[in-house]
C-alpha cells in the first residue's frame, strides 16, 4: 500500500480529527472551512473556557464550560459533523445555563448524551452538584427536577471550590440516574450512591431516602479524580482510587447499580496493582472499550513515588485479569514526551489512540493495535507529530473515536505566553487558556490547580489570541477495504 498523505480538519481554536488508520503525515482537509479551519464562538462571545466534551452517535460533538467574562453563566454548544454551530441546538448551536437559585457559579464537568438527543449536564458548586437536563433542541426540560435542574448539597465532597470533590453520573436502562462521589475521611475509603428517578426526584426505593454508603473497603485510598470512573451498560461504574500516601498503590473497582461491589470482578470486587503486575503505576484516566474490557493511562513512579517521565498504558480483562495479549502481559510503556501523562482512547478494532503534548506547539498522536504493537499504517511506525499552526502552544484535552476509527482530539494554543513569572502553565495540568473563543475541555481532564470562578473578581484579562480546535483525518478508501 502506497503512502500517501490524509487532510485534517480544524475547528476554531484547536481540536484535531484523524482517521486512525491513515498513513503518512496530514495536511488541512480544504473542504472544511476556510483552508481547513473554522474558527467558533458563541453567540456572547465570552463563553471561552470549556470543561468537558462528548461526541453524540450521530458524529455531533458537543462542549460545555463557563464563562470568564460573565461567570453567571455555564455553556453548551453541539457542532455539526462538518464543524459549524448546530443553528437547531439552543441559540445558534448555544445554550446558557444560569447557576441555581442562591448560586453564583456552576461548573460543567460531565455531559451525558441519550438515544432521544438529548442531553444531561452534571455540573459542581461549591457545597454540592447539581444536574440539569437539556432537550434535543436545546431547551431546558422543565419536568426534571426543579424548573431543570437538580441541585444535591454535600459539604463532604464539595467543599469550596471545582477542584474538591470526585463525582460521575450515570442513566442507567430504565431511565433511573445513579451518581457516585468520595465519601472518605481519616483514612478510612469510602463512597456514596445517590439515585434518582428519571424526573430528578429521589428514588426512595434505593438505600435510606435514595443515598447509599458503600465501606469496608481497604483503607488509605481515595476517589478523588472524576475522569478515573466509567459508567457500565448495566447502571453500575468501574473506577480507580489512588493511595492516599505517597508511594502507595491503587484500586480498581467495580460496583453495581445498586451501589454494591460487583463481587465477579477481581477477587471481591476489586484489584490492587500488585494484582495487575504494575504497583508503581499511577493511573489519571480510565476508559471501557467496546468489548468491556479496561483501559487505563498514567505515570509510572518510582519506589519513591516520584514520577519518571514515561506515560504507561495498561489493559484489564472484564473479571479483573491483565490482558495477556497486549504488550508486555496487559502493560505498555510509552516513549517519554516530558510532559506529563497522555490521554488515551479505545478503538472499536480493540486497538488505542494516544495523544501527548510534544512541547510547544507540536502534539503528538499514536496509534498501537490489539496487542500493543505501533500500527505502522499510521503516520510514521505507528505515531504522528502534528504542528498547530500559528501557536507558540498546543495541549490536548480530549480525543473521541468514532465507528469508523476517526479520531476528534481537542486542545487549546495561544499565540504567546499564557501566564508570566508567577502563574507558570505545568504542562500535565492541561490548564484552559482564556479569551472570547471556546476552550475545550474534556471531563475527564477536569483535574486543575487553578479555581477559574475567581478570575473576573482577581483581575485576569481575556485575551483574543487563545483558542480551541479540531482537525480532521479521512480514513483512506484502501484502509476502509481492509478492516
Amino acid at each position: 500500500m502506497n503512502s500517501i498523505s490524509r487532510p485534517y480538519r480544524l475547528i476554531a481554536a484547536f481540536a484535531f480529527v484523524l482517521s486512525a488508520f491513515a498513513q503518512a503525515a496530514p495536511i488541512p482537509d480544504t473542504t472544511f472551512g476556510t483552508n481547513g479551519s473554522v474558527r467558533i464562538g458563541v453567540p456572547s462571545g465570552n463563553e471561552d473556557t470549556a470543561y468537558t466534551s462528548v461526541m453524540q452517535a450521530d458524529g455531533k460533538v458537543v462542549v460545555a464550560g463557563t464563562s470568564i467574562g460573565r461567570q453567571t453563566n455555564a455553556f453548551v454548544t453541539r457542532f455539526e459533523t462538518g464543524g459549524a454551530a448546530d443553528t437547531a441546538f439552543g441559540t445558534n448551536g448555544a445554550v446558557l445555563l444560569s447557576p441555581p437559585a442562591g448560586y453564583s457559579w456552576m461548573t460543567p464537568i460531565q455531559l451525558e448524551t441519550h438515544n432521544d438527543g438529548s442531553l444531561l449536564v452534571v455540573g459542581i458548586l461549591y457545597n454540592g452538584f447539581v444536574l440539569a437536563r437539556i432537550g434535543a433542541s436545546g431547551e431546558l426540560d422543565t419536568g426534571f427536577g426543579s424548573g431543570g435542574m437538580l441541585v444535591v448539597q454535600d459539604t463532604a465532597a464539595f467543599h469550596g471550590n471545582a477542584e474538591a470533590g470526585a463525582i460521575r453520573v450515570a442513566t442507567q436502562p430504565d431511565g433511573r440516574i445513579l451518581v457516585i462521589t468520595d465519601a472518605s475521611a481519616n483514612g478510612i475509603f469510602a463512597l456514596r450512591f445517590r439515585r434518582f428517578l428519571a424526573q430528578g426526584t429521589p428514588d426512595t426505593s434505593f438505600g435510606t431516602n435514595g443515598e447509599r454508603l458503600l465501606g469496608n473497603l481497604p483503607p488509605d485510598f481515595a476517589f478523588g479524580t472524576s475522569n478515573l470512573a466509567v459508567a457500565e451498560p448495566a447502571g453500575g461504574f468501574t473506577l480507580a482510587a489512588r493511595a492516599t500516601f505517597q508511594g502507595g498503590t491503587y484500586l480498581l473497582l467495580r460496583v453495581t447499580g445498586d451501589g454494591a461491589l460487583d463481587t465477579s470482578f477481581g477477587r471481591v470486587g476489586f484489584v490492587s496493582g500488585y494484582d495487575l503486575g504494575n504497583p508503581r503505576d499511577a493511573p489519571t484516566q480510565l476508559a471501557r472499550t467496546s468489548s468491556n474490557r479496561y483501559v487505563l493511562i498514567g505515570s509510572p513512579l518510582t519506589d519513591s513515588g516520584n514520577p519518571t517521565g514515561n506515560d504507561a498504558v495498561w489493559k484489564v480483562e472484564p473479571d479483573g485479569r491483565p490482558v495477556a495479549a497486549f504488550a508486555n502481559n496487559g502493560r505498555l510503556l510509552l516513549a517519554d514526551t516530558g510532559t506529563g501523562p497522555g490521554i488515551v482512547e479505545p478503538l472499536p478494532d480493540e486497538g488505542v489512540a494516544i495523544v501527548q503534548n510534544a512541547e510547544d506547539a507540536n502534539v503528538r498522536v499514536s496509534r498501537f493495535d490489539a496487542s500493543g504493537n505501533p500500527a505502522t499504517q499510521f503516520g510514521s511506525g505507528g505515531s504522528v507529530t502534528i504542528t498547530a499552526p500559528g501557536r507558540q502552544d498546543f495541549l490536548p484535552v480530549g480525543i473521541h473515536a468514532d465507528a469508523g476509527g476517526q479520531l476528534t482530539i481537542a486542545g487549546w494554543g495561544n499565540t504567546s505566553t499564557i501566564f508570566s513569572g508567577t502563574m507558570p502553565i505545568p504542562a500535565r495540568k492541561r490548564r484552559p487558556a482564556r479569551g472570547p473563543d471556546l476552550r475545550w475541555w474534556p471531563a475527564h481532564r477536569f483535574r486543575r490547580r487553578r479555581r477559574h470562578h475567581g478570575l473576573e473578581q482577581s483581575g485576569v484579562q481575556q485575551r483574543p489570541d487563545r483558542c480551541v480546535a479540531l482537525r480532521r483525518l479521512r480514513p483512506h478508501r484502501a484502509d476502509r477495504l481492509l478492516r
